[in-house]
């Protein structure tokens, strides 16, 4: 797991200057794909006012949470990932 968020900060580190201006330019959340941990897909997400987030996808529990920058617990529901996007973002 630690090894999965030392990529994550380096990814977000390396894309968010990128990322993040073609997110402002598009007006809705941009997904990074950041890998698999286990049965977990991680996601960075990327809004069009430049705050981030993150979205997991828990394959064996059936849900999908998100955590919108600056959040201290996910919020999980029955969402597609853009869905869980998009409520990182709001």
């Amino acid at each position: 797991m630690n090894k999965l968020k030392t990529h994550l900060l380096i990814a977000s580190l390396i894309f968010n200057p990128i990322l993040s201006f073609a997110a402002t330019n598009q007006g809705s959340p941009r997904l990074v794909d950041a890998g698999n941990d286990g049965s977990e897909r991680y996601y960075i997400v990327y809004c069009p006012d430049g705050r981030r987030g993150s979205v997991v996808n828990y394959y064996e529990e059936g849900k999908v949470c998100t955590r919108p920058e600056g959040a201290q617990e996910d919020i999980c529901s029955a969402w597609t990932i853009d869905e869980a996007a998009k409520a990182a973002c709001n």
